[in-house]
C-alpha cells in the first residue's frame, strides 16, 4: 500500500467535502490530517436551535400529526399504511428542521 497516495486522495476527498460545507455558508472549515485533542480542548460546541416554520408548514404538520395518530390506531389493519407511516415521519422531519443560527456559522 502506498501511504503517500492514500494521504493524497483521502486530503483530496476531505477539501470536496470542506468546499460542500463552505457553499453552505459555514465561515470557517479547516482540513487536519490529524486530530490534535490538546488543541480542541479550548474550542466550544454549537449546537441546532429549532428552525422557524412557515405558517404553511406548521399547518402541514399539524395534519401530518393528526395522520399519523389515525394510522397507529389501524396499522396492523395494513401494510400500505406502514409505508405511509414513514412518508409521514420522513416529511415530518423534513419540517420540524433544526438549524444553526447563522453566528455560528
Amino acid at each position: 500500500m502506498n501511504a503517500t497516495l492514500v494521504e493524497k486522495l483521502v486530503a483530496k476527498k476531505m477539501e470536496n467535502l470542506a468546499s460542500g460545507l463552505r457553499a453552505e455558508g459555514w465561515a470557517w472549515v479547516e482540513i487536519k490530517p490529524e486530530m490534535d485533542w490538546h488543541a480542541m480542548r479550548g474550542y466550544g460546541r454549537v449546537f441546532p436551535v429549532e428552525a422557524e416554520r412557515s405558517d404553511a408548514e406548521n399547518h402541514e404538520l399539524g395534519k401530518l400529526r393528526e395522520e399519523q395518530e389515525h394510522i397507529e390506531t389501524v396499522i396492523d389493519c395494513d401494510e400500505g399504511l406502514e409505508a405511509r407511516l414513514a412518508a409521514i415521519w420522513f416529511r415530518s422531519s423534513e419540517i420540524d428542521r433544526e438549524a444553526y443560527a447563522p453566528a455560528d456559522l
